[in-house]
């Protein structure tokens, strides 16, 4: 039997979540899982969640602020936080919840669909972008993911923590700097701003 189970689901690392085949099943997949863990008496589980969570909520986030999901992505993990945190308290299973910013690599493939892909894919697609809403991101890089892994499993600190980079970027910034990496000759422009919010992580 396994001592550590870790959960992210089918296309974690898409920014953007639809309401397709995979998200329809989304819950109960995690909801069966669970229950199997429970069964065969898993010591830890680990789940990947996301600052979506947050919803459009301001100021300074820490793990203790409210969840305020607008975003399918949001909505189904904070139902999966739920969920986990309900087997815990039945089972004793000790529980752990990575909300984790805009995951990334450095390898470009739409079919990932992660922040860097989109981002790239619209930057050699177009050469006026136009952002309908400043978005602040906090994006953290796959290798940094599978550190935070490495140390939940190690470390005697189950909970809830946020998983994302300390400095917090404007995406129209990243979309500018990610152009002139490509040679791009690309003009962004945001129609509409919002507030910009910073998640702080606790220490484990």
């Amino acid at each position: 039997n396994p001592d550590v189970v870790i959960f992210a689901g089918a296309g974690f690392l898409h920014e953007t979540w639809e309401m397709d085949e995979e998200r329809k099943e989304y819950l109960g997949i995690l909801s069966v899982c669970l229950e199997n863990c429970f069964a065969v008496k898993v010591a830890k589980f680990i789940y990947f969640s996301s600052t979506d969570v947050y919803g459009d909520a301001s100021g300074e986030l820490t793990e203790e602020s409210p969840l305020q999901p607008v975003t399918l992505k949001g909505m189904l993990h904070a139902e999966g936080e739920h969920m986990v945190e309900m087997y815990g308290h039945r089972s004793g299973m000790q529980t752990t919840i990575l909300r984790c910013g805009a995951v990334y690599d450095y390898i470009c493939d739409p079919e990932k669909g992660d922040i860097l892909d989109d981002m790239t894919a619209i930057v050699h697609e177009l050469t006026e972008i136009d952002i309908a809403e400043q978005k602040y991101l906090q994006p953290v890089h796959v290798s940094d993911v599978a550190d935070a892994i490495s140390r939940v499993v190690l470390v005697e600190k189950p909970g809830v923590y946020n998983l994302c980079n300390s400095k917090v970027s404007r995406k129209s910034e990243l979309m500018e700097l990610l152009a002139r990496r490509l040679y791009r000759d690309v003009t962004v422009s945001v129609t509409e701003g919002n507030k910009e919010f910073n998640c702080s992580a606790r220490k484990f």
